[in-house]
């Protein structure tokens, strides 16, 4: 099964989730998110995929269960300001303090239980 991959210039990250299960996805997007507001990203995109709702609130997609974590308390400024839906992708802007700093790197967030495509 192919892994997450992550890309991060410095200023944006880019978060690819397909092939992960929903458990997985979500641990990796919290890991990712953590260490994207504690370098100050300007930006983060998870790429999700077109994942099918399943309607059923215990078995969500992963962009169902991506959604409701933004909703809760400790992710809500990643959804201020600009927070758009692109088809099978989310875009998080956290653009105040925003600057370039050390990337992060996939060997970072594997600690998840997921792993990455390639270190």
């Amino acid at each position: 099964m192919p892994g997450f991959r992550l890309e991060d210039n410095g200023a944006q990250v880019t978060l690819d989730l397909h092939g992960l299960g929903v458990q997985e996805a979500l641990g990796v997007a919290r890991r990712t998110l953590a260490l994207a507001r504690e370098r100050r990203k300007a930006t983060v995109r998870i790429i999700h995929g077109s994942s099918t709702s399943t309607g059923d609130p215990a078995r969500p997609s992963i962009r169902e269960a991506l959604h409701r974590l933004l909703g809760e308390p400790a992710y809500r400024d990643f959804a201020s300001g600009a927070f758009l839906r692109e088809g099978d992708m989310l875009l998080l802007v956290t653009a105040a303090g925003a600057r370039k700093s050390p990337p992060i790197r996939p060997f970072e967030v594997a600690g998840t239980g997921a792993r990455p495509e390639r270190y």
